[in-house]
């Protein structure tokens, strides 16, 4: 049977359905759930507030989130390396080590990664998922200089490509004039095409997968819609004459409530008359799985539209190896794409409490602020009870006894009922997410007498909760920097001279393997850092011992430089 590969229009087709699935979960299901819990991580009131009365909210799931977030970041951010790269065999050990170097100090310094990391953990303590992108950037970058005073062989000099010896193609002269002594003065500009690897950590509700998807991998089609202006897509690259056609974003509510759901702000206000190089346009990047070419392979193809969704509106279209798309989770759901946050875990914890609290409150405050209960008529100045002021005096009718004039309704304290109820509310939310004072990085014996064996148990039980998050955090990082890899090996077509460790060392990414073992370091399984040196001190003593019955020369176990 003769191939018939799909049309335009066709391709098109398949991907709108697959984002109009996408969408659809987005808008109704996960789009409600992150705003709930950004409600709550941000306190915000539940709407069952009532005028006169506590008004209250307890902020549970913000403290609970941070209280682990920089355990967390401490474990990936704090050590001299966040991945090593694993040789395949003996031959590649050396480009294993360079991988490692080039990664952990020359991208994640230029990509800010820490902070994008950071933000990714923060996403899936608080709203399950932290989604991190990484791309080929590419810039051009112009830069004009004015010499004076200087002669034809120093002007030679400066647009000679010293690696070539040939006239450096991105240097032309904008100006020159020469004066009576013979030397120049020039103006000229360069022109620098460069390209890096990036990545970052996009908003959740700019990111789409398929409703059927149980991980990114997998995952028929992905997706990255975000707002860019015209002139942001002229620099990408993209034709000036048909950014220029495309049509304006005009908004849609449900990303518009949630955005603002994000940024705590409720009105995001948007300039209805603006420079048309400064009108955002709808931008999407798909990664779609679909059989083009009728080989009964459905392929990924990366396909960029702008604007809408007819032919017009296609920027680009290519076949890519894998969606740039990881996600960070501390605690992944069997048979689901979507993680499980600190949210789900606290949340209804943090209403009940917000309960109890405004309760307790209304209690503490009628018990400060008693009811009056007094005569009509008795009472001359009925406003001093009303609304009392200090040293308002309070007139009675002249014969009647103050007792009889005046009372207050004494309203019992039950908020002793309530603290009880929110002692176990805590306890409640230490079992389902291990957060207590032992998690943190006080051990427990620092302000008790606990023996150190005890303390040793509940500093344990306080951080495997932790530890689990940190293995599940790992996996998406493993993904995510073994796609950086390949994209510096793909792309990176210029060796690279760089300072590392106080010395130059040259990277040339051409010649490296692209299929390496990639491990995050998370120092899990090796103890506190007490522990360790306590280890240490015994392994020092044992040599000692052997040094001396054994001697320094041709010691067996141990010699002075160990």
């Amino acid at each position: 049977m003769k191939a018939q590969p799909l049309t335009d229009d066709q391709v098109l087709a398949a991907i709108e359905a697959e984002e109009s699935a996408a969408y659809g979960l987005l808008a109704t299901e996960l789009a409600e759930q992150r705003e709930s819990a950004m409600d709550r991580y941000l306190g915000r009131p539940y709407g069952n507030e009532v005028v006169g009365r506590s008004q209250i909210v307890s902020s549970d799931v913000a403290d609970a989130v941070e209280w682990i977030l920089p355990d967390l970041l401490e474990i990936f951010l704090s050590g001299d390396e966040i991945v090593r790269f694993g040789a395949k065999g003996p031959e590649d050990q050396a480009q294993a080590e360079q991988e490692s170097d080039y990664i952990n100090n020359v991208v994640m310094m230029e990509c800010h990664g820490e902070e994008h990391i950071r933000d990714a953990v923060h996403d899936a303590l608080r709203i399950r998922n932290g989604i991190l992108k990484w791309w080929w950037e590419k810039s051009t970058e112009v830069k004009t200089t004015t010499h004076t005073g200087i002669t034809i062989e120093a002007l030679t000099g400066l647009m000679t490509d010293k690696a070539t010896g040939e006239p450096d193609p991105e240097i032309e002269v904008i100006e020159q004039s020469q004066d009576e002594y013979g030397a120049y003065t020039v103006k000229l500009r360069r022109t620098c095409k460069k390209g890096r690897v990036q990545f970052c950590c996009i908003p959740a509700e700019e990111f789409f997968i398929s409703p059927d998807a149980l991980m990114i991998d997998d995952a028929i089609f992905t997706a990255h819609n975000q707002r860019l202006k015209r002139f942001q897509l002229v620099a990408m690259g993209h034709d000036r004459e048909q950014v220029a056609n495309l049509k304006a974003f005009s908004g849609t509510l449900e990303r518009e409530f949630e955005e603002a759901t994000r940024r705590d702000d409720q009105s995001l206000k948007r300039n209805a008359e603006r420079r048309k190089d400064m009108e955002e346009i709808d931008y999407w990047e798909c990664f779609v799985r679909v059989d083009v070419d009728d080989d009964g392979i459905a392929e990924m193809r990366r396909i960029v539209m702008a604007g809408g969704w007819d032919k017009s509106c296609i920027l680009e279209n290519e076949e890519y190896d894998e969606a740039p798309f990881t996600d960070l989770v501390i605690e992944r759901r069997p048979h689901e794409w979507q993680g499980r946050s600190l949210f789900d875990d606290v949340y209804d914890i943090q209403r009940v409490k917000t309960v109890l609290l405004r309760s307790t409150l209304d209690n503490i405050y009628w018990q400060n602020n008693l009811q009056p209960i007094f005569q009509e008529g008795v009472v001359t100045n009925p406003d001093a009870l009303m609304a009392p002021k200090f040293g308002m005096p309070i007139r009675v009718a002249r014969g009647t006894p103050q007792s009889e004039a005046v009372g207050y309704n004494v309203v019992p304290f039950v908020a002793k009922q309530s603290f009880e109820m929110l002692g176990y509310m805590d306890d409640a939310l230490t079992d389902r997410t291990g957060i207590n004072d032992n998690s943190g990085g006080l051990p427990p014996d620092a302000l008790q007498n606990v023996t150190a064996k005890a303390s040793a148990l509940m500093e344990q039980q306080g951080i495997s909760q932790v530890e689990l998050m940190v293995r599940n955090v790992a996996v998406g990082l493993k993904r995510l920097f073994r796609g950086l890899l390949k994209l510096i090996i793909q792309h990176q077509d210029q060796s690279r001279t760089v300072k590392l460790r106080d010395q130059w060392v040259q990277f040339d990414p051409k010649s490296w393997n692209a299929d390496m073992d990639a491990t995050v370091n998370v120092g899990l399984g090796a103890g506190t850092r007490e522990r360790d040196m306590m280890a240490m001190q015994i392994v020092a003593a044992t040599q000692e011992k052997l040094l001396m019955a054994l001697g320094a020369d041709d010691n067996p176990y141990v010699s002075p430089e160990n």
